[in-house]
């Protein structure tokens, strides 16, 4: 009777089953972090956790998500899409303000690697071994994102919005593509400004880039070309995106009466070119421990390998991102000597999306090395890939746990604070405001909401 069973692991053997099995590692590895938390793991005086606490908070004490949270009478400044969500949720389903905050990244890392399946299977087709590695990769870069409102625009809506252009330029060219990817986009910036007007400069950059390229070939009268082709994402990116510019713009115009992009850029005269050396240094030679070493080393010989294909078109549009991310790092050498304005300069580094696909290809890039020597040795060079990456997350959690802020979150007694916070909850109407100096009104606000 035994011969008439069989083991046969073959068919779990594929893209669709592995994605799910990391997956639900990813869960457990978030859930296992999160759990042991008892409150958000930030500053109360002055952290963007419970800032962005402190705007869920208003939602829940009657106010509206477009209504300043520090201003009575005013509007919004920080995109709200983020705090309207989390805040209705907490008001209609009585779910607590701050394990709601607490668990909620479950979903945003959730739909993020779901993003980059759809992503890898686009970029790495049937490199089965690639694509698990991309994720996993993610997986131990990534193990942990907090209760920031930003992280959805930045793990989630733009990602989106590049696979969804990507589709487009590599595989359908259907027109649902572009406005799905200008949809997300534009979606982008009702949690994340900053990461909105990267994406405009990704796709329209490379759009010039590409028009130009086939100036020979399509001539001036080309652009209409373009335009007819192109319009759609922009459209629907910018009409979404006046949910929340609109109402800023008819209320204050041209004025910026709450300048938030410039309150950490106190040392905005130190982010210039040698900052950007450095940071492009951390990102392609991070010597900081072996494992890095070996990381960066993938990371190079995945760039390299895009810069040798750059006649494709993969090749061309994500080549084309990273160096108009560059570009965008130093607006403010222009910007703010003609115009006196710039954006919060390091919002606008996107190399977290960058550095998992040039480490991809740079596994492509060393198999193919590897292929040329021993044909034996290519699949135990996935194994000890693997054990890299395996290491990387061992590494990247115990650095999550040993974090200040991580250990105040599963140790700080919150009781005395959040008692206050409920004493303004219950006898300060909606239409008074509480008068405190900087730091006070901020944690004030974060506990009541008002």
């Amino acid at each position: 009777m035994s011969e008439d069973f069989k083991v046969d692991f073959s068919k779990f053997w594929n893209y669709k089953s592995l994605f799910v099995l990391l997956l639900i590692a990813y869960l457990i590895i978030q859930f296992s972090l999160m759990v042991s938390l008892t409150s958000l793991n930030g500053p109360v005086y002055g952290g963007d956790f419970y800032r962005d606490r402190g705007f869920i908070e208003s939602v829940v004490q009657g106010f509206m998500p477009w209504e300043d949270g520090y201003y009575l009478g005013e509007l919004q400044y920080y995109p709200w899409l983020y705090f309207a969500v989390l805040g209705f949720l907490a008001k209609f389903l009585s779910f607590n303000v701050d394990k709601l905050m607490i668990f909620f990244p479950l979903l945003t890392t959730s739909l993020m690697l779901f993003i980059h399946y759809k992503l890898a299977d686009l970029l790495f087709k049937k490199e089965l071994y690639v694509k698990f590695l991309y994720l996993f990769f993610i997986i131990s870069s990534i193990v942990f994102i907090g209760s920031k409102g930003t992280r959805f625009g930045e793990f989630v809506f733009l990602p989106a919005s590049i696979y969804f252009f990507l589709k487009y330029e590599l595989k359908h060219q259907h027109v649902r593509n572009l406005l799905y990817s200008g949809v997300f986009l534009g979606l982008t910036s009702l949690v994340h400004g900053s990461k909105f007007l990267i994406g405009l400069a990704f796709f329209g950059v490379y759009l010039l880039f590409d028009y130009f390229s086939n100036l020979k070939k399509n001539g001036f009268n080309g652009v209409w070309i373009y335009i007819k082709k192109y319009y759609s994402l922009f459209a629907s990116a910018i009409l979404v995106s006046l949910i929340y510019f609109l109402p800023l713009f008819f209320r204050y115009g041209s004025s910026r009466p709450n300048p938030v992009m410039q309150y950490g850029d106190t040392y905005i005269t130190h982010l210039g070119f040698g900052w950007l050396l450095t940071s492009l240094k951390n990102f392609f030679f991070n010597f900081s421990s072996f494992v890095n070493v070996l990381i960066s080393l993938f990371v190079v010989v995945g760039f390299i390998l895009l810069i040798m294909n750059f006649k494709r078109k993969e090749s061309k549009i994500l080549l084309s991102f990273f160096f108009t991310n560059l570009v965008i790092l130093q607006h403010h050498q222009i910007t703010r000597p003609l115009f006196a304005f710039w954006v919060f300069v390091p919002k606008l580094n996107y190399f977290v999306f960058f550095k998992p696909i040039f480490f991809a290809f740079g596994i492509i890039g060393v198999y193919l090395i590897v292929k040329k020597f021993s044909k034996q040795f290519v699949k135990f060079s996935y194994l000890l890939v693997f054990i890299l990456v395996l290491s990387n997350l061992v590494v990247s959690y115990g650095n999550v746990r040993e974090g200040r802020w991580f250990e105040h979150g599963t140790k700080a007694d919150m009781t005395e604070l959040h008692n206050i916070g409920d004493y303004f909850k219950t006898n300060l109407p909606n239409d008074k405001a509480i008068l405190a100096n900087d730091e006070t009104s901020f944690g004030l606000q974060a506990l009541s909401g008002k």
